[in-house]
This record gives structure tokens, sequence and C-alpha cells, in this order.
């Protein structure tokens, strides 16, 4: 006996019955996830706001915990002046001085936006931050920031002003700790911990917390070099720590070396500068390794300028061409050095010479860090085969930098240098 098929009264066929309940079964799913996909999408587009205008975020979904902590830390960051803290200001004010400077009414638009995201989010990191930020008192602030810390090690803002403290109370080896770790979380606040680091390589016992911490290399030590070439401050802090990573660091590559010792040297810290080229050289300074050095101008640097220069000929750089175009003039190689007082010769062999009419000159100037002390100038012919030309390092000359000149008169000359030397000369030399 086969089964009785139910009656249905508007005998409708099974299939068209059975499209109309999955039609309606569609319509209500739509229904429901409608505002959940609304609500989605605007909170998405809240968050994409948020890192850019967080008030634009706040108005398109009220809830937004992250919008509420952007215009608290933005409340905070213009408490000064109503403008955001520019690199300019780098490093900024600290928390306290900053707390200290806020009106009243900015004072309680941190803390009102601060409460409104922990009703959201109980123990928003935050949140805690910020009221921490606005606590008169000492003891509060630090439980609030711990608290805050403790919830997430990702706020590196809260690290930041717990490291502060930590200094603050002379405990540098907890600072650097958390320095460290919001380092490795972050780099959002490079611009403000790295000067904090390196101010803090002034004082001898973070100095020595801080080396040891290089020497294992730690993930954002690339990151501190690519920094400390910002400012010739942070360059030459950083060059006196700069040996204590491995040779093995990515912050020990030469990218970062060269422009390193250039900047020291061209900015008148020529002691920074010998100190970046000790964590940089694979070697000793070599005055006779001419044109061919990888840190200049501790290394011999070549000039180019068109109209008269040097050019290294070959691939291994170690003859150097010398020219100058008719009735033209002008530097062509300079060097850095520490040469102690007594009379000195510079010499080196010519070869290939053109033109007629070809001078060189060679001007010694005498340095100290900051500032550029006496001058002194010897020329020479742009002839035979070995040249020579000498110069004085008098007392109290501690560092001196050599510029090598070449002028032509009526026609274009040219010339090949190699064998370059710098050795003691007999007193009685030319000064």
């Amino acid at each position: 006996m086969s089964a009785v098929r139910p009656d249905f009264s508007n005998n409708r066929p099974a299939g068209e019955a059975g499209s109309k309940t999955k039609l309606r079964r569609a319509v209500i799913t739509t229904a429901l996830l409608a505002p959940l996909a609304l609500l989605s999408t605007s909170y998405s587009l809240a968050v994409a706001l948020d890192t850019r205008n967080p008030e634009v975020s706040q108005q398109i979904y009220q809830a937004l915990p992250k919008a509420k902590e952007r215009l608290g830390d933005l409340a905070i960051a213009t408490a000064l002046d109503g403008k955001p803290l520019t690199q300019a200001q780098v490093p900024a004010p600290s928390a306290a001085m900053l707390a200290m400077n806020m009106s009243s009414d900015r004072r309680l638009e941190v803390e009102g936006l601060a409460i409104s995201g922990l009703i959201d989010t109980p123990y928003a990191p935050g949140a805690l931050r910020q009221l921490a930020f606005v606590e008169p008192g000492n003891a509060r602030r630090r439980s609030l920031l711990e608290l805050s810390y403790r919830s997430s090690r990702r706020d590196i803002a809260t690290a930041a002003q717990i490291a502060e403290i930590q200094f603050r109370d002379r405990q540098p080896a907890q600072g650097l700790e958390t320095i460290d770790t919001a380092l490795v979380v972050s780099d959002r606040l490079d611009t403000q911990l790295f000067p904090l680091m390196l101010s803090g390589t002034q004082d001898r016992e973070f100095a020595l917390l801080l080396r040891d911490r290089l020497a294992q290399d730690p993930s954002w030590s690339e990151r501190l070099a690519r920094f400390s070439g910002r400012s010739v401050r942070s360059a030459a802090l950083f060059a006196y720590i700069a040996n204590d990573l491995p040779a093995s660091s990515p912050a020990r590559s030469i990218d970062y070396g060269a422009p390193l010792v250039d900047q020291l040297a061209t900015q008148l810290q020529p002691s920074a500068a010998f100190a970046a080229y000790a964590a940089y050289s694979q070697s000793e300074q070599k005055p006779s390794r001419f044109g061919a050095g990888p840190l200049p101008p501790i290394d011999w640097k070549l000039l180019d300028n068109l109209d008269a220069g040097a050019r290294p000929i070959g691939v291994s750089g170690s003859v150097v061409e010398v020219f100058a175009s008719p009735r033209r003039s002008g530097e062509f190689a300079r060097i850095l050095l520490r040469l102690e007082t007594g009379n000195y010769k510079l010499s080196f062999n010519l070869s290939d010479p053109r033109g007629a009419g070809g001078n060189l000159g060679l001007v010694r100037t005498c340095l100290e860090d900051g500032r550029e002390l006496s001058s002194s100038e010897t020329q020479a012919a742009l002839d035979g085969q070995r040249v020579s030309l000498d110069f004085l390092v008098p007392a109290k000359c501690p560092f001196q930098t050599l510029r090598m000149q070449v002028s032509s008169d009526n026609e274009a000359i040219s010339a090949l240098i190699d064998a370059v030397e710098i050795n003691r000369a007999p007193i009685g030399g030319n000064q």
C-alpha cells in the first residue's frame, strides 16, 4: 500500500510549496541579519576612520570605546597650546608637566571620556591611562597605570608613562625593561622613547644597562639606528653605543654607518664621528686608501663638481683622476684626521698629466667639537712624478680636516693620482 500524500487545499505542486517556504525563511533571515550587517559595517567604518578622524567615528558609532580613547588622547595631546605635538617638540613634555598645564575644563573632558570608555569596556587600558593622567595623586596615578599595563601590554602610551615614573624614581633597570617591552610591541612611540633612551646614556648606570641590552641585539635596534640619523644630537649619542651591538646586527650595516659618520663630521662633531667610525669600520683609519674607503670623510671623500673634481678609475678605486676645466678651480678630496702635534707631509704619485698650468692646493683646518679653529694652506704645481704637500698640526688642534684643491689656467688639465701617504715630516717643512 502506497503512502497517502497530504491533501493541501490549494492543490499546489509540492515543489512550489517548498520554494515558498525557502523564500519565507530567507526573508526572515535577512530581516534578522540586516541590522547586524549594518552595525558591523558602521563599526568597521568607524574603526577605519578612527586613526584619521576620531570625531567622525564617534558620531558613526557612539559606543566605540577606541574612538573615545582617541578623543581623550587628542585632548591630552593638545592640552598645552591647542595643537597636536609635532616632531619639533620631541622629546614631548612629561606626563606630569602636561597634566599640570591642563585647564579644568580639559581635565574634565578627558576624565569624562575615560569613564565613558570604561563603562563600555571595563579595564580598557587606554581609559585607565587617561584617568591616571588627570589623577593628581602620585600613588593613585601609578596604581591606575599599573592596572592599565596589566590589562594590555600593547598600550604603549601607558608603558611610556610608567617608564617615566620608574626613571624619576631612580629605577633605571625597570624603566629600561618597560621601554624594551613597548618597543617590541610597536613602533608607534619610537619618536618619544628613543630620545629618552639616548638621553639616558648620559647616566652611567643606565648606559651600562642599555649596553647590556644592545649586546643582545633587540628587535628594535635597527629602528634605533635609523632614528638616530634624524638629528645631530641623536646621532652623536648613538655613536657611542653602536659598538655595543653585535657585529652581525642589521643596525651595524654600513647603510646606517656611512650617513652617520658623514653627518657627524659635517656638523663638526669629530669625536662622535670617530666613535661611529670605530663601530662601523672593519679596520683602522687608513689615509693611504685614497677614494676607496666606505666611511667618508674619515675615509677619503672624493668630490666631482663637473668643472673641477676627482673620479675613481677602475673597480678598486685605488687610482683617481683629478681634473679641472679651463680657468676653473675646486675641492676634489677631503679627509678628517686626528693627528698628533707635528709637521706632516701628504705625498702621492702623479701620472698621465694632460694640459699645462695646473696647480694643487692643500687646506688644513683645525677642529674641536662644535667649531673650527685655525687654517693654513699649501700649494704645488701639477707636475712631476711624486708630489708632496707639507702641513703643520699645531698644539691645541685635536682634529684636522684636509681639503685638496685643483685649479687650471688657460686649458683643461687632468692627471692620475695613486699611492697616497701621510707621514711625519722633519721640522722646517712648510706651515
